[in-house]
């Protein structure tokens, strides 16, 4: 599949826990075919190359392998979930980090109750 390019603008940046959302809008209409192309991307894994100016074939550098989010560990993925639920709901706090650790906090004691039952 060759590379979706389209006359773009990032609009939106917004820190995520081990990584960031950025957020694209285009400045024209895509096609029909531009579209099925961009949505077959949709929930891929890639890499998200961005100039103010045209990139030429000798911009694009030799990329190391892409780590897939398959290989996170069980850790890592649980800090995901609990980024997502502060997304949700942050239960006052405006730093994640803040949230993680009094959320983290909260399931060790439910976890001691489970020891001493």
């Amino acid at each position: 599949m060759k590379i979706f390019q389209v006359p773009s603008g990032i609009t939106k940046i917004q820190t995520m826990a081990g990584g960031l959302r950025i957020i694209v809008d285009t400045q024209e209409i895509l096609t029909g075919d531009a579209m099925e192309r961009l949505f077959k991307l949709y929930n891929k894994l890639g890499w998200f190359t961005f100039s103010v100016h045209q990139i030429e074939k000798e911009d694009i550098v030799s990329l190391p392998p892409i780590k897939s989010d398959s290989k996170k560990t069980p850790s890592q993925r649980m800090r995901d979930v609990i980024y997502r639920i502060w997304e949700v709901d942050n239960k006052g706090y405006d730093i994640f980090d803040n949230f993680y650790t009094w959320y983290m906090e909260k399931m060790i004691d439910r976890l001691k109750e489970m020891i001493n039952t």
